[in-house]
C-alpha cells in the first residue's frame, strides 16, 4: 500500500540528509509529504524542495507561534505574493502555544492573519495548538469557512469533537500514544476527518507513520488497505481548494 505523511519538516533535517530521507520515503511506499515551514527563513528552501520533488512534496508556508519575535514586518506581503504565484502552497504551521510563548495577544493577531490568508486564497491551513483549546475556539467562525487541520493533536476529547463540528481534520503524530486516552481519541474521530504524521525530525520518522497506520487500523478494527485509501481521500480533500 501507499502512505502519506501529512507533516514532516524536511528543511530541518541536515541538508545533506534530506535527499536520503525523501528517497527512503519513496522506497517505503510514501507518495505524498506535506512540508510545513516554521520560520520565514524556511520558505525558499521548502519551495525549492517542492519544485525538485513536485510529484511528492506539498509545501506549506507560515509562522510557528514559538518564533514570532523574529517575524519581519513584510512577512504578510511576502507570503501573499507567493500564494498568488504558487497555487499548490498551503498555509502553516501557525497557531497558538501557551506553553512556549507567553505573548498570547501577538499569537492571536498573527494567527488571525494566517486565517485571513487561508480564506482569501482558499488554501488549507495547518494549525499548532498546545494548551490553547479555548483560544482556538475564539476563531471558530473563521475556521468554519476554512479547510484546517489540528496537527499533532494534543487536546481533549471535547475539543476533538468541537474541531470536527467546525469541519476540521485531526492529525495524529507518534506522541498520541503518550496520552492515557489515546484509544478514546482515535476511536472518536470520524474516518473522513483523520490524517497521520511524523512531525519529523522532531517527534518521529517515517517508520512511526507506518506504525500509526497499523495501530489506528487495529484500534478501529479496519482493514489497513481500506484505511489507507480513506486517508488518501482525506488528504486530497484537504490539500485541494
Amino acid at each position: 500500500m501507499q502512505f502519506i505523511d501529512s507533516h514532516i519538516h524536511l528543511q530541518d533535517y541536515n541538508a545533506k540528509d534530506t535527499p536520503q530521507v525523501i528517497a527512503q520515503a519513496k522506497d517505503m511506499g510514501f507518495y505524498k509529504l506535506i512540508c510545513p515551514a516554521i520560520k520565514q527563513t524556511d520558505w525558499q528552501r521548502i519551495l525549492d524542495l517542492s519544485a525538485e520533488y513536485s510529484d511528492m512534496i506539498i509545501p506549506a508556508l507560515g509562522l510557528h507561534p514559538w518564533y514570532l519575535s523574529e517575524v519581519p514586518d513584510n512577512w504578510e506581503a511576502d507570503i501573499s505574493q507567493i500564494l498568488k504565484s504558487h497555487p499548490q502552497v498551503l498555509i502553516g504551521e501557525c497557531g497558538i502555544d501557551r506553553m512556549k510563548n507567553p505573548d498570547i495577544n501577538l499569537q492571536k493577531a498573527i494567527f488571525s492573519i494566517h486565517l485571513d490568508l487561508a480564506r482569501e486564497f482558499k488554501r488549507g491551513i495547518i494549525i499548532h495548538s498546545v494548551k490553547a483549546d479555548y483560544l482556538i475556539e475564539d476563531f471558530r467562525q473563521s475556521l468554519k469557512d476554512t479547510k484546517f487541520v489540528i496537527h499533532s493533536f494534543s487536546g481533549s476529547l471535547e475539543f476533538l469533537q468541537r474541531v470536527i463540528s467546525f469541519g476540521g481534520y485531526i492529525s495524529f503524530s507518534p506522541s498520541i500514544f503518550r496520552r492515557s486516552n489515546s484509544a478514546d481519541l482515535i476511536k472518536s474521530v470520524p474516518l473522513t476527518r483523520v490524517l497521520l504524521e511524523s512531525d519529523g525530525p522532531f517527534q518521529g520518522g517515517l517508520n512511526d507513520v507506518m506504525n500509526l497506520y497499523r495501530k489506528f487500523s487495529e484500534l478501529r478494527n479496519l482493514n489497513i488497505d481500506d484505511f489507507g485509501k480513506q486517508l488518501a481521500v482525506n488528504f486530497e480533500e484537504f490539500t485541494n481548494a
